[in-house]
């Protein structure tokens, strides 16, 4: 009696381990089909800490645009060998971001042309923020509208000075200058 269920409890057992050893078989052979799928030589891309930053704050498209723009300078300056530029409404609000983008940026929206910097130190008693509007697609002077707001330390606590408008007209200057010269070579092409 012991031996007759010992007997019906191996074969039991050697049907479950058949059904066993195939189910890891298909699992070994989908696993390997689904790791065959994928790219062997696909790397995710390096970057920098400072682009990390902005990509997470930017999104993926402040590079591409990046890029863009020191390839219009190398095509500008003569050193490129092809170049991709967007349309001219473009190139104002491009270079504006691209201007000030060393300070680190509050907030930009495209869509409503506004570009607001956080406080940037010029030296340890005096900071800088700027708001930049840009109005419309023409490179001219009523495009940009531009408010430099300046504070100064004073027995540890910052005081806020008068707008400072020499600044905000070099900085609308450089911004026109440049977007003029990056439409001229767009229209050379």
């Amino acid at each position: 009696m012991i031996c007759s269920e010992f007997n019906e409890f191996k074969v039991y057992i050697s049907i479950n381990m058949s059904i066993i050893s195939k189910f890891l078989v298909y699992i070994i052979f989908f696993s390997l089909f689904l790791a065959s799928c994928g790219n062997p030589n696909f790397k995710r891309q390096e970057y920098t800490y400072e682009q990390e930053r902005r990509i997470e704050r930017y999104g993926e498209g402040v590079l591409e645009s990046e890029a863009r723009w020191k390839a219009a300078w190398a095509k500008l300056l003569g050193d490129e060998t092809s170049l991709e530029i967007g349309t001219v409404d473009n190139i104002l609000w491009n270079t504006a971001l691209d201007k000030i983008s060393f300070m680190p940026l509050n907030s930009v929206d495209k869509l409503s042309g506004t570009i607001i910097t956080e406080w940037y130190n010029i030296n340890p008693d005096q900071k800088i923020k700027i708001n930049l509007f840009v109005n419309n697609a023409m490179i001219a002077e009523d495009s940009l509208a531009i408010k430099v707001f300046e504070e100064k330390l004073v027995d540890n606590i910052w005081v806020k000075s008068e707008r400072n408008k020499d600044l905000e007209l070099k900085i609308e200057k450089s911004i026109l200058e440049t977007a003029t010269k990056l439409k001229i070579a767009a229209e050379n092409l």
